[in-house]
């Protein structure tokens, strides 16, 4: 192996080169975002259901409303990730599987689908925060958001399972 003039090896620049060498960063994106998201998702729900549990205090509408921000948040990331799916994972993916375009297609479902169930839930949120009352709507709201995240989470590891598979542990084919 011979060094180039700026230090880097052939074998690494070969590797480097490698056409799936991008599906293994963004295999790596993948992963991490699925996993900050599940993450977030968990935490709001969780911090939901405490709040909901409570929902005679005082400080109802401060809560809700903390908890609608938190949310928002939640969606603005998952915007950004769906986004990322469809202008840069869905291109490496055509070019690493066959059936790329039924699984693109199906992501993507989950995705507008637990967009749509956030939505719902945050309008259940604004609506608990104007008449307290309307908070019983919430865990139903809540209950269908999880079930469409855990979905879209399923899919994703599938998703990921397949690309290992793929193009091997180190993502480079």
């Amino acid at each position: 192996m011979k060094p180039h003039a700026h230090g880097i090896i052939d074998d690494l620049n070969a590797v480097l080169g490698h056409p799936l060498y991008p599906l293994g960063d963004a295999m790596q994106r993948l992963q991490e975002e699925r996993s900050l998201l599940m993450e977030e998702w968990n935490e709001l729900a969780v911090l939901s259901r405490s709040i909901l549990r409570h929902r005679n205090s005082r400080f109802h509408e401060d809560e809700i409303r903390w908890l609608m921000e938190k949310a928002g948040d939640f969606r603005e990331d998952l915007r950004e990730h769906a986004a990322w799916t469809e202008k840069q994972l869905g291109p490496l993916l055509e070019q690493a599987l066959e059936a790329a375009a039924s699984l693109l297609d199906d992501l993507h479902a989950a995705i507008r689908l637990a967009e749509n169930r956030l939505d719902r839930y945050l309008a259940g949120l604004a609506n608990a925060a104007s008449e307290p009352e309307r908070g019983r709507e919430i865990p139903d709201q809540l209950l269908q958001a999880g079930r469409a995240f855990d979905a879209l989470f399923r899919l994703e590891e599938r998703l990921l399972d397949d690309l290992w598979e793929r193009t091997g542990s180190d993502g480079t084919g």
